[in-house]
């Protein structure tokens, strides 16, 4: 069976792309029979592969061209499915008009799919029309195990977070208390992220940030804390997110300290994390989160990694459910030996992610410059 997954054009390698584009589909293809292929849809070889996969991923890519495609590949006997990992008509700012545009048919289009697969339960009882599965994000110990090596716990304490721009309104809501806590507890501030997203955590005694990376560079980061922060306010968008940073705090034995929404449902308040209630007004549970934690953080922690072990990445549920939308099971090894040949290529056994040649590369400029492009 071919596999690929097709996303918006990028070149990040952090989170979202590992996640729910190379971990799924690299694993996938360890399995006995699969190949696949993880690229975006600006890449040269997309019709050479929609022709050929079995099974294709659109994921958060909504394309006329994709929407056309899945027609085209039904009359085949091939199937075409949808990713759903985000909440699109509750993206909080920043966002462009256009992404707007994009998303607001997105109950119409869906069904056009021959299945759509959720990262989260909300997202499912939100938008699920026809043949639809939740896949959770999930870890591998067996590849970052390594990172799990522990700072000097006789240092100032270390708390910190992560993430995107996306998190700009939730970081004001919370960063004050944060800040507040640290500075009155000689604790250290560890941001990862755009240094715009800085500014809530301005007035910290002691702030340490760096740029965004690599997923293998952000556990780094990760395995440097005593205390991970999840700092969320109470949204229809934040509560379709994924359970992803307490799994990442929990592999590499960081306590946590997470909001209480339904996003985090799976950790245990005051076993493997301290939560805090997640609507406004509530700064005072934070603060008492982040105290416990930080004088419980090693009993946390040690829960918590136990929990994370029985989140191992388990390719069977979705191999078994691609399965049964398609009944091809062609031999990819011609097609994955051919797509190596592209400049900017990396394969991996059965498995091969299209990076940017120097034609994508040229695309995506086009595209950062405000220059129309047609995918």
């Amino acid at each position: 069976m071919i596999l690929a997954t097709i996303g918006v054009p990028s070149r990040e390698r952090g989170g979202d792309w590992y996640y729910r584009a190379d971990m799924p589909m690299r694993r996938c293809a360890r399995e006995p029979g699969v190949w696949a292929i993880e690229m975006t849809v600006i890449h040269r070889a997309l019709d050479m592969v929609l022709r050929a996969a079995d099974v294709v991923i659109v994921n958060m890519c909504p394309t006329a061209k994709l929407i056309q495609a899945a027609a085209e590949r039904r009359e085949r006997g091939q199937a075409t499915v949808f990713e759903l990992n985000d909440d699109p008509l509750e993206i909080p700012d920043p966002v462009s008009d256009g992404e707007r545009r994009n998303w607001k048919d997105i109950r119409q289009l869906l069904p056009l799919f021959d299945g759509v697969q959720f990262s989260t339960l909300e997202l499912q009882n939100r938008y699920a029309l026809g043949d639809t599965i939740v896949l959770p994000n999930a870890v591998e110990h067996c590849t970052w195990g390594a990172l799990s090596v522990r700072r000097n716990f006789e240092s100032p304490l270390r708390i910190g977070w992560g993430g995107s721009a996306r998190h700009l309104v939730d970081l004001r809501a919370w960063a004050p208390t944060v800040v507040r806590w640290a500075n009155a507890n000689g604790a250290t501030i560890a941001l990862m992220c755009d240094r715009s997203l800085c500014e809530p955590f301005a007035a910290a005694n002691d702030l340490d940030h760096k740029h965004p990376g690599t997923i293998g560079e952000y556990y780094r980061f990760v395995a440097g804390l005593d205390v991970g922060l999840a700092l969320l306010t109470d949204t229809k968008f934040n509560r379709s997110r994924t359970d992803v940073k307490y799994l990442e705090y929990a592999m590499h034995r960081v306590a946590s300290v997470l909001p209480d929404l339904p996003t985090y449902a799976s950790a245990r308040d005051g076993q493997t994390c301290m939560k805090y209630e997640a609507r406004s007004g509530y700064a005072s549970e934070l603060s008492e989160a982040l105290t416990v934690a930080a004088k419980e953080h090693r009993y946390l922690e040690q829960n918590a990694r136990l929990y994370s072990l029985s989140r191992e990445f388990d390719p069977e549920p979705r191999l078994r459910w691609y399965r049964s939308l398609c009944g091809r099971d062609t031999d990819g090894k011609r097609l994955i030996e051919g797509l190596t040949a592209f400049d900017g290529s990396i394969s991996v056994g059965r498995y091969v992610t299209l990076g940017f040649g120097d034609h994508e590369l040229a695309v995506w400029e086009r595209a950062a410059r405000g220059e129309e492009i047609h995918v």
